[in-house]
């Protein structure tokens, strides 16, 4: 509910604003809820959700230490803890959502992946243990069976069996990669551009189908994630991967946002002293109020990167998105800018379920199908004959 009541909230933005929807979410089903309820059921506020989520939050916290069970498959006390700052941010509590990413540290003993974790060529990013949480396939899985529908196949570029293999490869935008610092090992998941500073820096992974990947892949791909074992080509292996629910990496940085935004002066101590220990011994960063905070959480993109995390923080904040500039790499039906918040974040309801809730018959999220004309670079714009097609 957490995760859907962001998605789906309607919060004004650049093309469209709905007066009659403006800050509802979702109806609640609970085990309470029955046919007939489900049938007539409204939209809840932000307040309304949010308080039907800490309660189920607060239980978790008074009664998960009844939990036996130790995998990271399941949510413990450090993932509730987590989930709580979560919830603050989104309800814009900073000091309650600082206080709990603290206890998340706290709680999950664990400390941010190193340098040789993150970019293992056999289990970068695939390692559960490193995790407060996270999800852990098996060969005998059925998403691992099918070869095709699994985390290694829409997001691990260096397989020979899964979709991102294939092209087009799951990349990071150029504004992004050109401002991080050389110096940031994180840099190196993904591949440097030729002539860059950190080109031949990264380990790729060969396949006996496709040779090195280093050779397959486009500029700025993601080695990031990798199939398990590093293996490429037999996804009985490659696919029987984990991924990522929460990480203790991203307490840290809501714990720096959330200090930010109450303006305390230990902000940028936060930042300064997670980037330095962990990520970039040059980092140093003169940002205060508003720039800070941009900051913060331009350096939580990075750390989050593919992870899910970032939709939420760009709604929250009301952040502009710019796909369409000189060197993008996004395609040229895709090059939307925006002047705050993208007006698709506000995710619409499917027509089935107001097919079957008459409640939310009227009060719908704008569709915000074709509000947005693509950029258009000079060099296109003058060219009448010329191909929108990347090379």
């Amino acid at each position: 509910y957490l995760d859907m009541g962001r998605m789906f909230e309607f919060l004004p933005n650049d093309k469209t604003q709905g007066a009659n929807v403006e800050g509802l979410t979702v109806p609640i089903v609970d085990e309470n809820t029955t046919e007939q309820d489900s049938r007539n059921n409204p939209r809840v506020s932000r307040e309304e959700l949010a308080t039907f989520i800490l309660a189920d939050l607060d239980f978790a916290e008074q009664n998960i230490e009844l939990l036996q069970e130790s995998a990271k498959t399941l949510p413990h006390l450090d993932a509730v803890y987590g989930l709580k700052a979560r919830l603050y941010m989104w309800l814009e509590e900073y000091d309650n959502a600082r206080t709990y990413a603290r206890q998340a540290i706290d709680a999950s003993g664990l400390t941010p992946m190193t340098e040789t974790e993150c970019l293992s060529t056999t289990s970068g990013f695939n390692d559960i243990s490193r995790w407060m949480w996270g999800s852990q396939m098996v060969s005998e899985d059925n998403v691992v069976q099918t070869g095709i529908l699994n985390w290694a196949s829409w997001m691990c570029n260096e397989t020979s069996f899964g979709y991102s293999g294939q092209a087009p490869f799951i990349m990071i935008a150029p504004s992004l990669y050109n401002r991080l610092s050389d110096t940031d090992f994180r840099k190196k998941m993904w591949k440097a551009p030729e002539g860059g500073m950190l080109e031949g820096e990264t380990e790729f992974l060969t396949s006996s189908t496709f040779g090195n990947f280093g050779d397959r892949l486009a500029e700025y791909s993601s080695v990031k994630f990798r199939p398990a074992e590093g293996n490429c080509d037999d996804y009985t292996v490659g696919a029987a991967t984990a991924y990522p629910l929460m990480r203790v990496e991203e307490m840290y940085f809501i714990e720096a946002e959330a200090a930010a935004q109450v303006n305390d002066g230990q902000a940028a101590t936060l930042l300064t002293s997670f980037m330095q220990q962990y990520r970039d011994p040059d980092y140093v960063t003169s940002a205060t109020g508003d720039e800070l905070i941009e900051e913060i959480v331009f350096q939580k993109r990075i750390e989050l990167w593919g992870e899910g995390q970032t939709f939420f923080d760009v709604k929250r904040l009301n952040m502009s998105v710019t796909r369409g500039y000189e060197g993008t790499n996004f395609p040229a039906e895709k090059r939307f800018n925006t002047n705050g918040r993208p007006a698709w974040m506000n995710i619409c309801i499917v027509q089935t379920e107001k097919n079957n809730n008459a409640a939310l018959i009227g009060f719908e999220n704008p569709d915000p199908s074709d509000l947005y004309e693509p950029w258009v670079s000079e060099a296109d714009s003058g060219n009448e004959g010329g191909s929108d097609t990347e090379e």
